[in-house]
């Protein structure tokens, strides 16, 4: 299926398989982690025929990984139809139509667990998951108390971490 063009830039239509292996590139050029590549077109429930997922490791990595991709798809000539996310949300989310990109922080990914939402069998393009961190990091130091505090960030949360106000998956 094809994608209309930006009726102000004049460029060669894509189509969505290929407007998201362009979300893929971009996203592997501004070092997203965890990339993954969902083809979703035989579920007739979906609005999209593609989902990107990915992770940044912060805020203005989130950010600058968005405004890539949208700076990229303007260039050839796609504008997102709607975009959602804030500093407070920890995760953004542009939907192109038939290609909706979601860029989480790993606590957000990990809490959601959105890819668990599709068969392994659509995956169609993966990027390496980020390498845990070295077992003596600071990251993994036991706290005085011998807790590690991996794993245990939402542990003692009744409600899920906020996320933008307008999701699909």
């Amino acid at each position: 299926m094809t994608m209309t063009q930006d009726p102000q830039n004049p460029t060669p239509l894509l189509d969505s398989l290929e407007i998201a292996k362009l979300c893929v590139k971009t996203c592997e050029d501004t070092k997203a982690q965890d990339i993954l590549l969902f083809d979703v077109r035989d579920r007739q429930t979906m609005v999209a025929e593609y989902y990107v997922v990915c992770s940044g490791t912060s805020m203005p990595h989130i950010r600058a990984i968005a405004d890539r991709v949208k700076r990229t798809l303007a260039e050839a000539g796609l504008r997102p139809r709607g975009s959602d996310g804030d500093a407070e949300s920890r995760w953004m989310v542009l939907d192109y139509g038939l290609v909706i990109l979601h860029v989480l922080e790993p606590e957000m990914r990990n809490f959601y667990q959105l890819e668990n939402l599709w068969d392994e069998s659509k995956v169609l393009m993966r990027s390496s998951p980020p390498p845990p961190p070295p077992r003596d990091s600071p990251a993994c130091s036991p706290r005085p108390d011998g807790n590690t505090g991996r794993g245990t960030a939402w542990a003692h949360q009744q409600s899920p971490p906020p996320g933008p106000s307008s999701l699909s998956p």
